[in-house]
């Protein structure tokens, strides 16, 4: 579920011409058992978003937006940016316990889906069941750890 609403929320963002740029555990936000919403629109931004240069000499930059991987042409954040952070962070969360979900994150960091085909993945899709993870146990998860993780 929590793929599928992250996905829903992208769609919407892409189609508009805008990128969340900030997907992280705490910007997700559960609402009941099976809904998630994204939150933390403050770092939302017209498409494609380049990075001044001096923003790679600020020590504050967050880990995960120094991977090279989620930029396009050394500095610009796409929509396929925002679909590869959420790759890695299905990774890292351990959502990737089944041949679709594996399938599905690695599609995601090789940026082969945007927002909307992903919404068409078996492993998003209403026909197929999301796995065992419960949202509820990244509710722990520190920022620091989680951006560790994603460089690892």
């Amino acid at each position: 579920m929590l793929a599928r609403h992250v996905c829903q929320a992208y769609s919407v963002l892409h189609e508009a011409g805008l990128i969340h740029r900030d997907i992280k555990c705490p910007n997700i936000l559960q609402v009941s058992d099976e809904h998630f919403i994204l939150i933390d629109m403050e770092s939302v931004a017209f498409s494609p978003f380049r990075l001044p240069e001096e923003f790679w000499s600020d020590e504050d930059v967050p880990e995960v937006w120094i991977d090279e991987d989620v930029y396009e042409d050394g500095n610009l954040y796409t929509p396929m940016s925002d679909m590869y952070i959420l790759g890695r962070l299905l990774e890292t969360w351990g959502f990737t316990s089944t041949t679709f979900a594996r399938q599905f994150a690695k599609q995601l960091t090789f940026k082969k889906l945007t927002a909307a085909r992903a919404l068409k993945h078996p492993w998003v899709s209403d026909s197929m069941p999301l796995g065992y993870f419960h949202y509820s146990s990244l509710v722990a998860i520190d920022n620091a750890l989680v951006d560790s993780l994603l460089l690892t």
